[in-house]
């Protein structure tokens, strides 16, 4: 399980970070290869999104001016779906990458 280096806890199981993570992890192999720089993990939180039933969610969304936008209901439904429709998107878009190789 990763740490936090600011908090010192437990980074949460969640994909945002998963994949934040992985991209990491690729780009310090890469460096290490290199004999570049491995940079630290600093895990930034964009917001969370949950489902609460078929059309139904809650989360809020860090943004620049507000600090914490909350949304709850459909709004948040849609913004789940989003985020979901963008992490196939680039799952596919990689797995075509790895396919070349």
């Amino acid at each position: 399980m990763a740490m936090n280096p600011a908090t010192h806890k437990p980074v949460p199981a969640a994909a945002q970070f998963a994949l934040q993570q992985g991209r990491l992890v690729a780009e310090n192999i890469a460096s290490v290869v290199r004999g570049k720089i491995q940079k630290p993990y600093v895990p930034p939180v964009w917001g969370e999104v949950v489902s609460l039933g078929r059309h139904l969610a809650a989360g809020w969304v860090a943004l620049p001016i507000v600090k914490k936008a909350r949304f709850i209901g459909f709004l948040a439904s849609l913004l789940k779906a989003a985020i979901k429709e963008k992490h196939i998107i680039l799952l596919r878009k990689e797995a075509r990458s790895w396919i070349q190789y």
